[in-house]
C-alpha cells in the first residue's frame, strides 16, 4: 500500500490527488460506518466496563473524527459521558484558544473573552464551552470548562494562579476529588495535568521549566470588564524536550491505564493520582518525562 501512494504520488498532478483523496476518505467512511461502528449505548456500556461511575470528576481529552464509527452526533459523547457520571459528578474540558504555545500565542497579545473565545481543542471542547450549564475558568492560557456538581469550585481562582496547570489551580482541585482522565480517540500523551507534575519535579530537572518573568494577556471576564492576567510560561527548552509517553508507557506496563477500542476509536482512562505517583516514582530514580540524553553527564 505504501508503495502504491508512493507512486501514486509521483504520478498525479495537484488535482488528481485531492480527488483520489476525497475518494478514499469517502470509501473509508463507508467501511467503517459498515463493520466498525457502535451507538451512544455502546459506548456508555465501554465506559462502565472502564471504571468511570456516578459522581466521578472527569478531565476529557478527545478529538472527533468522521471516520471514529460514532454513529451520533459530537454532542451526544458528551450526553453520554455526562449520563455516565450523574448529577453529583463533574465534567470538564480544556478550552485553549490556541494550538501553538503560549508563549506565541501570548506574544500575539490576544484578548481572551471568558464568554466568547471559542476553544482551539476540538469540535467536542467548543460544543461543551456552548452549553448553558458550562462554567469557564478566568486562565487566559489554560482555561478549562465544566459542567456538574464541583464546576463553579473547580474554576473559581483561576485568574489568581501564577503557575496556571500548578498550585491552586482546577488541576490541583481535580487531584483532590480524585479525577479520573478520559481520552475519546486521541494519543495519551497529550494530557494536560502532566503539567502538574512537571511542577512538582522542577527541582530536579537539569534545565530551567518555566520562564523567570511571567507574560501578560488581556482577560474579558464574565461581567465584560478588561484586565491584565500574568502566568508563568514554560522555557523553549521545556517545551521542545517535553516526553509525556515516559510516564503513559509507565502507566501502560503497570496496569494504571487502561486501553479500549470500541469501532474505530481508541478510548483510555487512567486516574490522575496515578498518573502522578508515576511521575513522581520515576523522577526519583533520574527518569524525567523529558528526553535529557544530551544533558546527561
Amino acid at each position: 500500500m505504501r508503495r502504491l501512494s508512493l507512486l501514486l504520488g509521483s504520478t498525479l498532478n495537484r488535482a488528481q490527488k485531492q480527488w483520489l483523496k476525497t475518494r478514499l476518505g469517502v470509501a473509508r467512511k463507508i467501511w467503517v460506518d459498515q463493520f466498525h461502528s457502535y451507538t451512544a449505548d455502546d459506548l456508555r456500556s465501554l465506559l462502565v466496563r472502564l471504571g468511570v461511575s456516578t459522581g466521578d470528576s472527569v478531565l476529557m481529552h478527545s478529538s472527533y473524527r468522521a471516520t471514529n464509527g460514532f454513529r451520533g452526533r459530537p454532542e451526544d459523547i458528551i450526553d453520554v459521558v455526562l449520563d455516565v457520571i450523574g448529577a453529583q459528578g463533574t465534567l470538564t474540558m480544556m478550552s485553549m484558544a490556541y494550538e501553538s504555545s503560549t508563549r506565541e500565542y501570548l506574544g500575539g497579545n490576544p484578548l481572551f473573552d471568558v464568554r466568547r473565545t471559542p476553544s482551539r481543542m476540538g469540535i467536542l471542547t467548543e460544543s461543551f464551552r456552548r452549553r448553558r450549564a458550562a462554567v469557564r475558568s478566568l486562565s487566559p492560557t489554560h482555561p478549562v470548562v465544566s459542567i456538574g456538581a464541583k464546576a463553579q469550585w473547580l474554576v473559581d481562582g483561576h485568574d489568581r494562579c501564577p503557575y496556571p496547570c500548578g498550585p491552586q489551580s482546577p488541576f490541583e482541585k481535580m487531584l483532590e476529588l480524585d479525577g479520573k482522565m478520559l481520552f475519546f480517540d486521541l494519543p495519551f500523551i497529550g494530557f494536560t495535568f502532566v503539567h502538574y507534575i512537571e511542577h512538582q519535579i522542577r527541582e530536579k530537572l537539569p534545565f530551567t521549566l518555566y520562564e523567570s518573568a511571567p507574560m501578560t494577556a488581556l482577560l474579558r471576564d464574565y461581567e465584560n470588564n478588561d484586565r491584565h492576567v500574568s502566568a508563568y510560561v514554560f522555557t523553549r527548552e521545556a517545551t521542545r524536550r517535553r516526553n509525556v509517553e515516559l510516564i503513559t508507557n509507565a502507566m501502560r506496563r503497570e496496569g494504571t491505564a487502561h486501553w479500549k477500542r470500541i469501532g474505530n476509536t481508541q478510548i483510555v482512562l487512567a486516574r490522575m493520582r496515578d498518573a502522578l505517583a508515576t511521575g513522581l516514582r520515576l523522577a526519583a530514580v533520574g527518569e524525567l518525562p523529558f528526553d535529557t540524553r544530551d544533558l546527561r553527564p
